[in-house]
């Protein structure tokens, strides 16, 4: 149902995209886990930080990979 190179390349890519939307100031949600140790809310829905910057997934791979 999707298109294997695209996902590949998202999946790729994602790590170095998230940490340059940290580094541009996108606040995430966080929660602490049963240590007390913060850590990013996985269960949430992380494609609304990408939509606010209004950028398809693949373009902003493209931006971050290329920074």
């Amino acid at each position: 149902m999707c298109d294997r190179e695209a996902v590949h390349y998202t999946a790729s890519n994602a790590h170095d995209c998230l940490q340059w939307l940290i580094d541009q100031g996108v606040p995430f949600d966080m929660e602490f886990d049963s240590k007390g140790k913060e850590r990013f809310h996985l269960t949430r829905e992380g494609v609304i930080a990408i939509d606010a910057f209004c950028m398809p997934p693949m373009l902003l791979a493209k931006q971050c990979k290329q920074r």
